[in-house]
C-alpha cells in the first residue's frame, strides 16, 4: 500500500477500517498538517487488505504491536489465557490494568475481556 499510493507510512499506519473505501480502491487520510487527503491503490493492495482485515469492520486497518492484538483478541471474546498469552503477562492482575474482564461467562464457559485502556 505505501508503495502504490506513495503516502507517508504515518498516515497509512493510522487508517481505520472505516477510512476504506474497497470498492473504489481508496482511503481519506490525515496528511502531514493535518489536511484530509485522498489516497488511491492498486491491483496488488486491493488483493492483500480483505485478507488482512479478515473480516473485520471497525477498528485499526493495520495491527501495530502487542497492544494492537490484545485488543482484537478482547474485542473478538478471547478468554483470559489467550489474553495473558497475546499479551506476555504472567498474571490476571497485571492484564487487569488495561482490561476488563466480564464477570459472566459466556455460553462456551469463557470470560470474555475487552480493552479498557493503559500502557503496553
Amino acid at each position: 500500500m505505501l508503495y502504490e499510493t506513495a503516502a507517508r507510512s504515518a498516515e497509512v499506519l493510522r487508517l481505520d477500517v472505516g477510512d476504506l473505501d474497497m470498492p473504489n480502491r481508496k482511503a481519506r487520510v490525515r496528511r502531514k498538517g493535518g489536511a484530509v487527503d485522498v489516497i488511491v491503490w492498486q491491483t496488488g493492495t486491493a488483493r492483500l487488505l480483505p485478507r488482512l482485515l479478515d473480516g473485520r469492520i471497525r477498528g485499526s486497518v493495520f495491527l501495530t504491536g502487542r497492544r494492537a492484538r490484545v485488543a482484537l483478541a478482547a474485542e473478538n471474546g478471547a478468554n483470559t489465557g489467550t489474553l495473558l498469552a497475546y499479551s506476555g503477562h504472567a498474571s490476571v492482575a497485571s492484564l487487569a490494568r488495561y482490561t476488563r474482564v466480564s464477570p459472566t461467562p459466556s455460553p462456551d464457559g469463557r470470560h470474555a475481556a475487552t480493552l479498557t485502556g493503559g500502557a503496553d
